[in-house]
Order: C-alpha cells, then sequence, then structure tokens
C-alpha cells in the first residue's frame, strides 16, 4: 500500500459538537477535563497520521540528514563567511524538519496546563479559606474551549500541511540538499586551495606577491557575494512553490561561479602583463580588468534572462531582477569605489553619468524579452563608453 496519499481529516465542527462548550466554559473543572480529553483525541490523531507517513518522513529525514547535524566553524574562514554557511544550513534543517514532534509538543503544553489547573482546584480545596482560592480560579482567565480545539487543530493542520510539501516535493528538497553541500564544498576548498593555484600561476608568469595578493582579496569579495545568493533563491522558491525555476537559477549562478573562477586563474595575470608598462598602470590596469570581467556578467545576465521569462507573474521576475541586480552591477560598484577612494578627480558630467548607469535598475524592461536583451547590450556599450571617457581624461593631466 502506498501510504503517501493516506489522509486523517481533522473535522473541526464534529470534535467541538462531542462537547457542551457552555458549560466548559463556566465551569474550570469541566474545562480542565474537556480539556485533557480533547489533546488526547489530537495527539492521537497527529499519531495517526505521522504512522499513515511514516515511509516519506523516514525517506525525508535520511535526504536532510547531513544538513540537520550542527555546523562545525572552520577557522580558515572569516567570521561573516562562517555565518553566512550556518545560518544557510540552520534555515534550511529548520524547513526541511519533517516530523510532527513540534506540533506534539504544543498540543502536550496545553495537556499539562490542563493537569495543572486541575492541581490549583486539588490543593485550593486544602486551604483554609478554599472557598476564595476556588473563586480565584474560577474567575481568573481562560480562553474559550472553542478558540482552544479551533487552535489544537491548526497546529495539526499545519503539521500535515509541512509532511504534504515533501509527499509533493521531495525532487526540490533533494536538489537543495544537495547543492548546499556541494556548495559549502565549493567554497571550502576555494578558501583552501584557490589562494594557491593563483600564486602558482603568478609566480609562473614573475608576477609580484602584492599584486596577486590583492587580486586574490578581489576574487574572494566577488565569491562571497555569490554565496550570499544561494539562500534567498532557495528561499523564494519555496514560498512561490517554483521549486524548478530555483534550481534552473541555481545551475546559472554556478555557472558564473566557475567564470569567475575562470577569470582569476586564467585571465587576470593576462591583463596585468598588457597594461603594466603603459603610463598610469594601475588606472588602465583597474579599468581593463572590470571592463573584460564585466562581460562574464554580461553571460550571466544573458543565461539568466532565458529563465526571468519563463516566468509568467512580472512579480517573480521583479524578485529575480532585485536578487541579481548586485551581482549584475558588481564592476560598476568596483569603479565608483576605485575612483572615490583614490579621490581622482573627473568631470562631474561624466561622473553622474556613470552613477546613473549604475543606479538605472533594469526593472523597467521586464515587459519584454527583446526590450531587456537590447538594454543589457546598450548597458555593456555605455559601461565602455564612460571607462574609456574617464581614463582619457585622467591621463590627460
Amino acid at each position: 500500500m502506498n501510504n503517501q496519499n493516506v489522509e486523517i481529516p481533522v473535522d473541526l465542527a464534529a470534535i467541538i459538537a462531542k462537547y457542551d462548550t457552555a458549560a466548559i466554559n463556566k465551569s474550570p473543572i469541566k474545562y480542565y477535563k474537556a480539556v485533557l480529553s480533547v489533546t488526547n483525541e489530537m495527539i492521537t490523531l497527529l499519531q495517526d497520521y505521522e504512522n499513515a507517513k511514516d515511509e516519506i518522513i523516514s525517506e525525508i529525514s535520511k535526504i536532510t540528514q547531513e544538513i540537520s547535524e550542527n555546523y562545525t566553524i572552520k577557522k580558515y574562514l572569516t567570521k561573516d563567511e562562517n555565518a553566512l554557511l550556518e545560518e544557510r544550513q540552520k534555515v534550511l534543517a529548520r524547513r526541511f524538519t519533517v516530523n510532527t514532534n513540534d506540533a506534539k509538543e504544543e498540543i502536550l503544553s496545553v495537556k499539562v496546563q490542563a493537569d495543572e489547573l486541575a492541581a490549583r482546584i486539588y490543593e485550593a480545596n486544602h486551604f483554609k479559606n478554599s472557598l476564595i482560592e476556588l473563586e480565584k480560579i474560577e474567575n481568573a482567565p481562560r480562553v474559550s474551549f472553542e478558540f482552544l480545539t479551533e487552535n489544537l487543530a491548526e497546529i495539526i493542520l499545519d503539521a500535515q500541511s509541512k509532511i504534504n510539501f515533501f509527499v509533493e516535493n521531495k525532487h526540490f528538497v533533494t536538489a537543495v540538499v544537495e547543492n548546499l553541500m556541494d556548495w559549502n564544498d565549493d567554497y571550502n576548498y576555494f578558501r583552501l586551495n584557490s589562494r594557491g593555484k593563483l600564486e602558482q600561476v603568478c609566480k609562473k608568469h614573475h608576477i609580484y606577491i602584492e599584486n596577486y595578493n590583492k587580486w586574490y582579496d578581489d576574487w574572494q569579495k566577488v565569491r562571497f557575494a555569490i554565496e550570499k545568493k544561494f539562500l534567498p533563491l532557495i528561499e523564494f522558491g519555496l514560498e512561490r512553490n517554483l521549486g524548478d525555476l530555483a534550481i534552473k537559477v541555481l545551475e546559472i549562478l554556478t555557472e558564473y561561479k566557475v567564470d569567475v573562477d575562470n577569470f582569476y586563474l586564467n585571465e587576470r595575470h593576462i591583463i596585468y602583463q598588457k597594461i603594466s608598462a603603459q603610463k598610469g598602470n594601475e588606472l588602465q590596469e583597474k579599468f581593463a580588468t572590470e571592463s573584460e570581467f564585466y562581460k562574464v556578467t554580461e553571460d550571466f545576465q544573458r543565461n539568466l534572462q532565458e529563465v526571468i521569462f519563463e516566468c509568467n507573474k512580472i512579480e517573480d521576475r521583479a524578485f529575480l531582477m532585485h536578487w541579481a541586480e548586485p551581482l549584475f552591477n558588481f564592476s560598476m560598484n568596483e569603479i565608483m569605489a576605485f575612483i572615490e577612494d583614490r579621490n581622482i578627480n573627473i568631470p562631474v558630467e561624466i561622473y553622474n553619468q556613470f552613477n546613473d548607469l549604475r543606479r538605472h535598475s533594469l526593472l523597467a524592461y521586464l515587459g519584454d524579452s527583446r526590450d531587456y536583451s537590447a538594454i543589457i547590450e546598450e548597458r555593456e556599450k555605455d559601461f565602455n563608453d564612460l571607462l574609456f571617457k574617464m581614463q582619457k581624461h585622467i591621463l590627460r593631466k
């Protein structure tokens, strides 16, 4: 028998109909007895449901076991890096919990309170002023039995909905867990090995340590910015029931990560070698680097374009755009920071044009894929034109 499709209904009206709610709400004795009765019934319903779903619960628990373990702090990662990796593992472990333990604890907490009410009545009977003590108990505030029962039913329905989500989205959950572990392993590998790889390449081409140390810092900054995008994307897929879309976007983001690594390992030193002998080489090198890196980012934009326009709802397209824009604008932000940090004087008109380009959102072009594609191409042209104008002005001095 396939028990994944078994449902244990919670008929709130039928449950409440078993009780004389008016009498229960007036009498603390009837109240605690009724609460004990209804919590026992709810626990039984919950247990029956869990038994009916034991196969899927066991299956998903095995899938999510690794991310449910406590995160181990890595000494070679920064505080912010450890915090990011730990937080996304905790959030997904919490989202992917597939048991009814929390619901049971909430219902049992109500049952304990009913037992405590019974104990207070018993203790009051042994006071010399028992009538006064009982009067206090009688007039003490209590939630109505109807609302209490409704809330207990909601607790069960919420637990059922979480388990039903896994029945319907097992493929997505499996993909998320696999990707999370792959991403964690990949970032740990990057932090342990990439500096050494870059050093080997640069030493082979007689590049000084101060240069490739700076390049590694830039590389790490981009990589960490990419890592920050993992959890928001998965949460978007969960909240909007767009798991397949989220996994597609994650695959594109993974490709971008590979392209970024390739840029710093195989292209960054070539840019330096072409520029190093020229006048104003630091400025020219920075501009040339960001111009070439922008091409990598533009590939990411175009790959993401196809997925964005698969979304039927404009709000889903808008989310993906907001989500990706910090990566789209990375090179522009780097140029602005470079100019401002060094107090480089450029014409106000050029400065404002560049700033406007950086701040101009692509959201206005989400209605038509052709318009969006055209604006991507136009932005790259404007970006390079403004870089050329900046560079020409600065080097003329």
